[in-house]
């Protein structure tokens, strides 16, 4: 049947093949499965056909037209539109988990190209860059065949006193008022506490630290782990879900470069605390999810923050 406002009737769109990767083309795509899943063919119906079988009917049905279709005998017409279905439905999702792949992988370009852009301008904002590239290429000729360690790093602020700020967990102690005599000769230039393990392990910070880091870790592992068979589970196959895992490894990249910008701007706890909540709202967003491209939305999301979570957690552990 052909509608008043339609050029095409269903058999036919059903049998049009993918255009190009889009965002408006994958909701035809997923709209296309809508449909052949609303025909409720029961899959158990075709389970003791060869899938060659199958095949050859799906093929012979992809040549007719819906007015020769229904010249057929109504066995032979039931049985090439189950075998078109079925085969069809196959089809039609592989092809939309890999053109959401492919918009996934479209966006994430995008991102890099406007995260690097954001970098250079943040570097052309660095206040005393030219003085700190001219110590460390000083520091290169001088030592060429020196370490990285022992060569450059002193020659970057790296202690956050240094830069007028105070590390996490320690608090601005008043300066004492005494009188010393006068002595000639430079004054003394203050350094920080130095902290041993003793120390450390009398302060509150330290398990506290100890607590978070295990917490996190743990809430890490689980989803990594169960998501392959959650996903098979929920009616997907073993190589669908073991992209799902696939995608959350690549995207995990991308939120290390994000968040760790967004850290820079707002600080270390805040950005820590976002990526945290991103992965636990997206955790929420799976439940109940059975469709792939749900999957692969969640992976890319939670990945974001999953790799997100780790740039701001190590710079305030360092201070």
């Amino acid at each position: 049947m052909v509608g008043s406002e339609e050029t095409q009737s269903l058999f036919v769109r059903l049998k049009a093949k993918p255009a190009t990767p889009g965002v408006k083309n994958l909701q035809q795509e997923v709209t296309k499965l809508q449909t052949l899943r609303t025909l409720a063919l029961p899959a158990e119906a075709l389970a003791d056909v060869l899938f060659k079988v199958l095949q050859l009917l799906k093929r012979f049905a992809h040549h007719e037209d819906a007015s020769r279709m229904h010249t057929h005998l109504v066995p032979i017409r039931y049985t090439l539109l189950a075998s078109f279905v079925h085969v069809r439905t196959m089809e039609v999702t592989d092809g939309a988990i890999r053109m959401t792949l492919e918009v996934i992988r479209r966006i994430g370009a995008q991102t890099e190209k406007h995260l690097e852009k954001t970098l250079l301008q943040d570097i052309k904002r660095v206040t005393g860059k030219v003085q700190l590239l001219y110590r460390i290429a000083e520091a290169v000729v001088k030592a060429p065949d020196g370490t990285i360690r022992n060569v450059l790093l002193p020659c970057v602020k790296d202690d956050p006193r240094h830069m007028g700020y105070l590390p996490y967990g320690e608090e601005e102690r008043p300066a004492k008022v005494t009188k010393s005599p006068k002595t000639s000769g430079p004054k003394p230039q203050p350094k920080g506490p130095e902290w041993e393990l003793g120390d450390a392990m009398r302060t509150l910070q330290f398990y506290e630290l100890g607590i978070l880091h295990f917490c996190r870790c743990m809430c890490h592992a689980i989803p990594l782990v169960h998501i392959v068979p959650y996903a098979i589970r929920s009616g997907l196959s073993p190589t669908t879900a073991a992209s799902i895992l696939s995608a959350i490894g690549v995207f995990s990249f991308l939120g290390r470069i994000i968040w760790g910008i967004l850290a820079d701007r707002w600080g270390p706890k805040p950005a820590y605390v976002l990526a945290v909540f991103q992965q636990g709202f997206m955790m929420v967003w799976l439940l109940g999810t059975t469709h792939p491209v749900m999957f692969f939305l969640f992976a890319f999301f939670w990945g974001i923050g999953y790799g997100g979570a780790m740039p701001p957690y190590a710079l305030f552990v360092k201070g």
